[in-house]
């Protein structure tokens, strides 16, 4: 859980140990949360509290404690702060300035807004498969995202409708076992595998 963490902890605190921060910057090159963010990548360790089994519940359940555990810490987090700060840990995006909630000298004189616009979010997902050691799967990814973002665009897709898809793929997964495979009925209904090579 360390590994997931500890990108997202270091750009939270960045304001508060702005000095030391500026230092582990300089040492690694580039925005220091960012480059840990990269290097775990690069490394294989767990991209995402999602990744390592923290339920979607879990979001909203560690709001409070996180809130209580930051009293102790170099920057207190208000509420909204420390959902962002989880909510980010647990999509594992890369760490920018909504988790900060200050403005970042690392991201080259740009103003950023609070939250990120839809092109930057999608930039920074796409820019995150570059990493890939395998090409096709990078290609696969990039072109995924794409499809998924142009389609929440077209359908205005709201977040009450995106919760009703979550949760139906959340069933259609906890009716898997190892002898019956929903999901590849999924596909069937959905006249998906017809266009397999």
């Amino acid at each position: 859980m360390n590994a997931v963490v500890l990108p997202y902890a270091l750009a939270v605190n960045r304001p508060a140990i702005a000095e030391s921060y500026d230092r582990l910057s300089q040492v690694m090159g580039g925005d220091a949360a960012r480059a840990v963010y990269l290097l775990a990548r690069r490394t294989g360790s767990p991209r995402s509290l999602a990744e390592i089994g923290m339920p979607f519940e879990g979001i909203e359940r560690a709001v409070p404690l996180v809130v209580e555990s930051s009293r102790q810490n170099v920057r207190p987090l208000t509420e909204e702060q420390a959902r962002r700060f989880i909510q980010a840990c647990y999509y594992g995006a890369p760490p920018n300035d909504s988790i900060l909630g200050a403005p970042n000298p690392y991201t080259k004189g740009k103003k950023m807004s609070p939250i990120m616009s839809t092109d930057q979010h999608l930039a920074e997902v796409q820019e995150s498969f570059s990493a890939s050691t395998d090409p096709r799967l990078g290609e696969i990814m990039r072109s995924l995202v794409t499809h998924l973002h142009s389609f929440v665009v077209e359908t205005g897709l709201t977040r009450e409708e995106w919760m009703a898809g979550i949760q139906f793929l959340t069933s259609t997964g906890h009716m898997c076992d190892d002898n019956r495979q929903e999901f590849i009925l999924l596909s069937d209904t959905l006249a998906f595998r017809c266009w397999l090579r």
